[in-house]
């Protein structure tokens, strides 16, 4: 069978949808009908089959129904914001100091082969790091880039929402004249936007029908990738449509073409030159490469026409070869550079939420068929920044949710419209890595714990893959696409609480048969407090569907309510759709010194068992450190950082972030050298900081050009003179040209810090 882990990628679309429109060649929007909640418009694919599931539903409360005031409506007293007409105001409003507590029960599976996380979560409100319409504070500014192309002579161009929002000081560079630019319009559920600067007779590129994008039809990207460190030159990559994924917010297409940052905001061209999308988002990780996502250039005709900005369109026209597409293209495609102002707030006001979990983890007999090993108990500490409408800009949350439930940080905070609107959604890009293991049931990921690589940008999942089941002859993981859509319908409001119906539908874009791989369908509601401006009240059952080697259904269920904290202390019952076990008593707490015996001797052991060995790992990375005996432990991590498993080389990585020491920095330097490593050795070495300083300038030598950039952006933040003197050595006789650009840059940055 199979272990399952699932990262987030980042979000596709985020706003609440009014009507559906398809955008037409002409760039005229024409109704697509249907209800917000119907499966069919869900449906990730065409003909995607959607569970049908028992809602959960909570007991109402009975009073006279009150009207909802869209967030920031003025105050009636000094405390809970209420409009003058008596509406209340739906938004989060965690108040400064106070101590917010939930427990929560999820449960997947059914008998004895169920398994069960429990969790006491407390949340703190500190004090905000800005204000809401605060102006961005220019020492905290941060350079940035990205791609544009023009579509009107009369100086339009296009590019991504997210490459100019929270952006200052934005300009254009096009045919070597650089230029100031102004943000017309923003259409940030499609990650649009449309920019003007002031020049006239530009060479606009025309644009095609992407209705007629059909698969495997060759494409090239064009902008400027990583333009400070391989410069601000134009660049080329080519591929072809691997998938276009339809939802209810439209479409989105998978591409293979190699997609960079910097690349945001570029167009997507057919072999004839013509745009058929705005490059958008690019999906990486240790087991997938060459997979980016492009905004069918239709949805941005639709923009340009309701703005009356005129374009050219195209398509159809003769093949070009490579050079003759480029010299066609190139002259319309500029470079955008701005200063950066922190996340993506679009004016919301930020909440920052000390966190603190204390989890617990009972398994039935036969749990490993959805459950994957984990410690009995377990803390989740770290922090949260949220927004007064539910959007998540930083977490430190390391534990997750059995299901594919998503963060335990975050499982008390849905996102809520921006205005009066009664349905609004949620959609985000997720992988789902599978990795077969012989000797144990199911999905082992379900379970409570279970891990992915930390996303390049987005939501706030983190972790790492592989972690659990024996992994000595693991065959090598499959990573599926799949998109998480959360659909939210305000119901009504009953004194001063709102009910609000939530659907969840995660589907891979890959199918078996004529389904998805996987699928998971849920139903259920929030009780939201709007006095308080708290959810008081989740829950949602559905069923899990896996159809990788067969076909498994697994009931899943959750239930999250606020609570006081001596209630919170009692045991919790649990949320399982089929009938529990009885009840065992909690686990008592497992001292740090005594915890942390346990874990050594499991990795120490002769004869190695594998699934403790990634118990302990994993404990390592959550537990908090004991100063006394950090040598001791990098030690051990040692001989694990040296394993030739991936996964547990990948665990040890982790628990290296929480206890390395400078022993460990040859050993995690030499990773560097391994592509699939990389990424989470260098996390780990900027940890280490100028410790490590030595075992990276060897890398300096090494004869493969990219763990020599590696190298140079790593001493860039860690090094020192030694690391300047070596990195100048390197340059003069290194004929590189990425390591050149590499070395510059750090070179430069090394100066100014002296």
């Amino acid at each position: 069978m199979a272990v399952i882990t699932a990262v987030v990628v980042g979000v596709m679309l985020e706003r609440p949808p009014h009507a559906e429109t398809t955008p037409s060649e002409g760039g005229e929007a024409v109704s697509a009908g249907g209800s917000a909640g119907s499966a069919a418009d869900s449906a990730v694919t065409p003909s995607v089959a959607s569970a049908a599931n028992q809602a959960v539903v909570a007991p109402s409360v009975a009073a006279a129904p009150v009207a909802l005031a869209a967030p920031g409506a003025p105050a009636a007293d000094g405390n809970t914001p209420k409009a003058e007409d008596g509406a209340w105001d739906l938004s989060y409003r965690w108040k400064e100091g106070e101590h917010y507590c939930y427990r929560i029960s999820c449960q997947v599976g059914w008998g004895d082969s169920a398994t069960e996380m429990t969790s006491t979560n407390t949340y703190t409100a500190a004090p905000a790091p800005d204000a809401a319409g605060a102006k961005p504070d220019p020492r905290e500014a941060s350079p940035g880039s990205g791609t544009a192309f023009v579509v009107s002579a009369d100086g339009y161009l296009v590019t991504c929402a997210h490459v100019v929002r929270n952006a200052s000081d934005i300009k254009v560079t096009l045919g070597g004249q650089t230029s100031p630019c102004e943000v017309v319009v923003r259409d940030d559920a499609r990650d649009l936007a449309v920019l003007r600067i002031d020049r006239r007779n530009l060479p606009a590129l025309a644009l095609a029908d992407s209705e007629k994008v059909e698969l495997a039809q060759e494409v090239r990207v064009i902008g400027f990738p990583l333009s400070d460190i391989l410069g601000s030159s134009l660049k080329v990559t080519q591929g072809s449509v691997a998938g276009i994924a339809v939802g209810r917010r439209g479409k989105v297409f998978q591409i293979d073409a190699v997609v960079n940052p910097g690349n945001s905001g570029g167009p997507l061209v057919d072999s004839s030159g013509c745009v058929v999308g705005v490059v958008s988002a690019q999906l990486v990780g240790t087991r997938v490469a060459e997979v980016g996502f492009a905004v069918p250039i239709n949805y941005a005709k639709a923009l340009l026409s309701q703005q009356k900005i005129g374009f050219q369109a195209g398509g159809g026209g003769p093949k070009l070869d490579g050079p003759a597409l480029v010299k066609r293209v190139a002259p319309s495609v500029g470079l955008v550079t701005m200063m950066c102002h922190g996340g993506e707030s679009d004016g919301q006001k930020r909440i920052v939420l000390n966190y603190h979990a204390i989890v617990e983890r009972r398994a039935g007999q036969r749990a490993g068929l959805v459950a994957a090993p984990g410690t009995p108990e377990q803390r989740d500490d770290g922090k949260l920044v949220t927004g007064e409408l539910g959007e998540i800009f930083q977490s430190d949350s390391r534990v997750r949710l059995p299901g594919l439930l998503g963060s335990l940080a975050t499982v008390v905070i849905d996102p809520l419209p921006d205005g009066d609107q009664k349905t609004w959604m949620h959609e985000e890009i997720w992988t789902l890595t599978s990795s077969r293991s012989e000797g144990r049931g199911g999905f082992a990921g379900l379970g409570p714990g279970f891990f992915g690589p930390r996303p390049p940008f987005g939501p706030h999942r983190r972790g790492f893959p592989g972690m659990f089941g024996p992994f000595a002859n693991e065959p090598e993981p499959t990573t599926y696409l799949a998109i998480r859509r959360a659909t939210f319908t305000l119901e009504e409001t009953q004194g001063t609480t709102a009910r609000i119906r939530k659907r969840l539908d995660l589907r891979t874009l890959e199918k078996t048969g004529d389904k998805p791989t996987v699928e998971l369908a849920a139903d259920g509601q929030t009780l939201f407090d709007l006095k308080l401006g708290v959810p008081q009240k989740i829950t949602l059952s559905g069923t899990l569907t896996i159809r990788e080697g067969g076909s498994q259904s697994i009931p899943v269920a959750l239930t999250c309510e606020r609570t006081t904290a001596a209630a919170a202390a009692s045991p919790v019952a649990p949320a399982g759709p089929a009938a529990p076990a009885s009840a065992s008593p909690p686990v008592p707490i497992e001292p740090p010194e005594k915890r942390l015996d346990r874990f050594l001797a499991d990795l120490r052991a002769g004869e190695r068992d594998w699934s403790k060995c990634f118990q302990a790992l994993q404990g390592l990375s959550l537990m908090p450190v004991i100063e006394s005996r950090r040598e001791e432990v990098a030690e051990v991590l040692n001989a694990y950082l040296k394993e030739k498993n991936y996964s547990a080389r990948s665990s040890a990585l982790r628990a290296a972030l929480t206890w390395g020491a400078p022993r460990n920095a040859s050993v995690i330097a030499e990773l560097i050298k391994s592509p699939s490593d990389r990424a989470r050795a260098a996390r780990a070495l900027r940890t280490l900081g100028s410790a490590a300083e030595s075992a990276v300038v060897a890398l300096l030598a090494d004869e493969d050009a990219e763990v020599r950039v590696e190298a140079c952006k790593l001493l860039a933040e860690i090094g020192g003179p030694k690391s300047l003197a070596a990195i100048q050595q390197r340059l003069a006789q290194d004929a590189d040209e990425q390591f050149q650009a590499a070395a510059q840059a750090a070179i430069h940055k090394l100066q100014a810090r002296k």
